[in-house]
Formats: C-alpha cells, sequence, structure tokens
C-alpha cells in the first residue's frame, strides 16, 4: 500500500463521503450492492457484503499490502490519504461498486478488526 499524491480528485471524492452521517453512507453503498427494498438496513446489508468477502478483503488489504503497517508507519497521515491508498489498492480488483465508498466503510468500520491491527 502507497501514498498516491496525484490523487486529488479523488480525495476531494472522499473528503464528501466522510461528510456524510454513517447511516447515509451505509445507505449510499448498500443501495449499489443489493435489494434497494432491503434500504430500510442498509447496514446489515453492507455487513454481509463484506463479511461474505472477509477473507479475500484480509488477504488482499491485509496480508498482501500490509496495513495495519502502513497505519501504524503513517500515524501523522490523514484520514482522507489511507482511505485514498485503500482505494488505489482495491481499485483495480473489483468492480461495479463505488471504491470511494468502499473503502471509506471499510477504513471507518472494519479493516482494524479484519486486518487485527493493534492500536
Amino acid at each position: 500500500m502507497r501514498i498516491n499524491t496525484s490523487q486529488s480528485g479523488r480525495q476531494e471524492a472522499i473528503d464528501e463521503l466522510l461528510k456524510l452521517e454513517s447511516d447515509d453512507l451505509y445507505a449510499n453503498f448498500a443501495k449499489d450492492i443489493g435489494d434497494l427494498s432491503a434500504i430500510d438496513d442498509a447496514k446489515s446489508l453492507v455487513d454481509n457484503w463484506i463479511n461474505d468477502r472477509e477473507e479475500w478483503l484480509r488477504r488482499e488489504i491485509c496480508n498482501k499490502h500490509h496495513y495495519c503497517e502502513f497505519v501504524l508507519n503513517n500515524k501523522n497521515l490523514k484520514q482522507v490519504s489511507i482511505i485514498t491508498a485503500v482505494a488505489d489498492t482495491i481499485a483495480p480488483l473489483i468492480g461495479g461498486i463505488p471504491i470511494n465508498t468502499l473503502a471509506v466503510l471499510l477504513v471507518q468500520y472494519y479493516l482494524d478488526d479484519i486486518c487485527a491491527c493493534e492500536t
């Protein structure tokens, strides 16, 4: 995982996503991954989607790209830069979903647990 300073457009989009309430963030992502009728429980839909891919996420982000080490070695980095690095890492690997929204959700709510990062 690395910091790409030429991704100012992505960072601006992520900054906008970071302004959203968590319910809105979950709802936006849920619309793209599941049944719109399930939007009342968007968090559960997203949780299930991420849980179904937990091993893949662990392998690609935690193990292959050393997420915990990256965060530990870049403690002074702004959250938007960490999220951008995660988005850049997963973008070539997964398509058809909003990568920036997924990266925000992963960094804010999931990766520390999936990767078993020590804080």
